[in-house]
């Protein structure tokens, strides 16, 4: 069965190569994706979701280490029974930005790229809302999902293997610590 790794950034410089070894393996009746990786750009990282998606045999998706920022989202786009971490893996949530300093400039981060940065977050809202139970989700984290996609801030919510096994975002974990 192939394996396609998603290791390192998601951005221009490197989904072109995933989205190439996901072609590559198109025939194959599985396909595992492995991620340890601490996020990128959202735009790129639904690319690689799409090309996944559009594999017609069964898909599953592995966590190694790390699903940080758009990495953890990507994770919302396979189901659910089809997704594993080891015990050790993290998850890290929190609304698409840009970097403080370039949010907090005026001039950069104009009301166009704002309103695009809104409706990135929608399309992430909504994923989690499908997808995470938010009511454990809340009561675990002590965080409001609609706070986590609030244009007014921004809040990082790392969840251990367990807990994502918890609100419903991983389907089985793999034990490695002895």
């Amino acid at each position: 069965m192939p394996e396609v790794l998603l290791y390192g950034p998601i951005e221009s410089y490197t989904v072109p190569d995933i989205i190439k070894e996901i072609d590559e393996h198109a025939e194959a009746e599985e396909m595992t994706m492995r991620i340890n990786s601490g996020g990128g750009s959202p735009e790129y990282g639904w690319g690689v979701v799409a090309k996944f998606a559009e594999f017609t045999g069964k898909r599953k998706l592995k966590v190694d280490g790390k699903a940080f920022s758009a990495a953890a989202f990507a994770t919302l786009y396979t189901e659910q029974e089809n997704v594993e971490a080891l015990d050790v893996s993290e998850f890290m949530f929190h609304r698409a930005a840009y970097p403080s300093w370039f949010e907090s400039n005026a001039e950069f981060f104009t009301d166009e790229l704002k309103g695009n940065l809104e409706r990135i977050n929608k399309n992430y809202e909504t994923a989690f809302r499908n997808r995470v139970d938010v009511a454990k989700f809340e009561e675990l984290k002590g965080v409001k999902v609609k706070d986590l996609f609030s244009m007014n801030g921004r809040v990082d919510v790392f969840l251990s293997a367990q807990e994502a096994k918890t609100v419903g975002i991983v389907g089985k974990i793999n034990k490695i610590t002895p």
